[in-house]
């Protein structure tokens, strides 16, 4: 007869703190955070600057939209009211971070005679205040998508009040001079409700709703050197418009949506080196679509959007690297690695001991620096670097604490 082991999750983690192990993550899952305390809704739109998440407008009755506006604090797994956004209630707008401020706007009005907007604000997290910009280049739209890309904004696709006939034009902001500018249109064919992400300096954008009413998987590439748009492969899965999507740690992620049929909580990591999606754990809370995705540090998070009903509730993502390692700390060791995405060079700063090991890995698993550590922080020449993620490890042999670094 065959035993089969269980594993006690208490004496696990009594174990492990035994041998000294403060932190350690379980790779490609999903833990409920606080929900939101106030109204339930989908199509929702936000931003992140530093460790906290801004989120608010959206659809939570029929023909009923929101402006109000909330903060999320990651570390501290609670959720603040802030200044709403100004202008009218409304669904279906996008927004933005940038250089420390917030950019948000666009959408559908609610209840009455239905009309698009073009209104775009700045908010400032410091003083709680919005700040009325230059109304979006392309005229009146909603159910765009967009991404941010060396401190520039772009959005596109989408629809307005010619629907249904979709769009496919795309723009530019550049918040420091306040200006629009028309860009090369998507390349794919026009949609609307699509997902869009930026991983170092390109942007992609994808699925949706296109002209036929028909869910899209297709994906794209956009190269802001170039201004050109470049097709790569497409969402695995089933077809979808209302998706959710962030990235983190150089890879791009997908996830739930809805197929024309139902809902889905099927969940997908894009890989930029190898140009290839895999499956990852699906969202452990009820398929949905219209929900709102976002990152902070190495977590993603998945909440909101609706299912039969509105929903309120936020889902921690812990993703798992292309290495198969995830950033781990063993022991007492801190390490810190900046610029990260990076260019020319890395600042390491580590609280290791002298005569530590500190070694650079490729995704491929090839080691391309090694050294013994002389001093607790110093920066490293990665300009002769190929692109592409890369994994550092600093330990001792008791301790021990590896941290990813994207090399654009």
């Amino acid at each position: 007869m065959k035993h089969q082991n269980k594993i006690d999750m208490k004496k696990l983690a009594a174990l492990l703190i035994f041998f000294g192990i403060n932190q350690i993550t379980f790779a490609d899952s999903w833990t409920q955070m606080a929900s939101l305390p106030g109204t339930a809704r989908q199509g929702g739109a936000g931003f992140v600057i530093g460790t906290k998440a801004y989120m608010g407008t959206g659809y939570w009755a029929q023909s009923a939209c929101l402006n109000d506006f909330w903060e999320w604090d990651q570390p501290a797994n609670s959720w603040t009211q802030k200044a709403s956004l100004p202008g009218v209630v409304r669904n279906a707008g996008y927004a933005f971070a940038v250089a420390g401020k917030g950019y948000m706007g666009f959408g559908t009005n609610c209840g009455g005679i239905i009309s698009f907007l073009n209104d775009f604000y700045e908010y400032d997290p410091a003083a709680n205040t919005w700040t009325s910009k230059a109304s979006y280049g392309g005229g009146q739209i909603g159910y765009g998508a967009g991404f941010v890309i060396n401190n520039k904004i772009f959005y596109g696709t989408g629809t307005d009040l010619s629907f249904p006939a979709i769009r496919n034009d795309f723009w530019e902001y550049d918040p420091a001079t306040n200006t629009w500018a028309q860009k090369a249109s998507f390349a794919g064919t026009s949609r609307q409700s699509a997902v869009a992400f930026s991983i170092g300096n390109y942007g992609y954008l994808g699925t949706g709703s296109d002209s036929t009413h028909y869910s899209t998987r297709d994906f794209w590439q956009y190269n802001p050197q170039t201004n050109s748009w470049l097709q790569i492969d497409s969402l695995p899965g089933p077809p979808k418009y209302w998706a959710a999507a962030f990235s983190v740690g150089g890879n791009g992620y997908v996830g739930t949506g809805n197929t024309g049929s139902g809902n889905t909580d099927d969940f997908w990591q894009y890989n930029p080196i190898t140009g290839s999606w895999i499956q990852k754990g699906n969202l452990a809370g009820v398929a949905r679509n219209d929900a709102f995705g976002f990152a902070i540090g190495n977590k993603g998070y998945i909440g909101l959007g609706a299912y039969n009903q509105f929903l309120n509730d936020l889902w921690e993502y812990t993703p798992d690297s292309t290495t198969g390692i995830s950033d781990l700390q063993i022991g007492n060791y801190d390490l810190q690695i900046t610029p990260n995405p990076a260019t020319d060079f890395i600042n390491i700063k580590a609280n290791a001991t002298t005569n530590s090991t500190l070694t650079i890995t490729e995704a491929t698993g090839r080691i391309v620096y090694n050294t013994t550590l002389t001093s607790s922080s110093f920066t490293l020449k990665t300009s002769n670097y190929a692109k592409g993620m890369y994994v550092v490890s600093v330990g001792d042999g008791k301790n021990r604490s590896t941290k990813q670094f994207i090399k654009n």
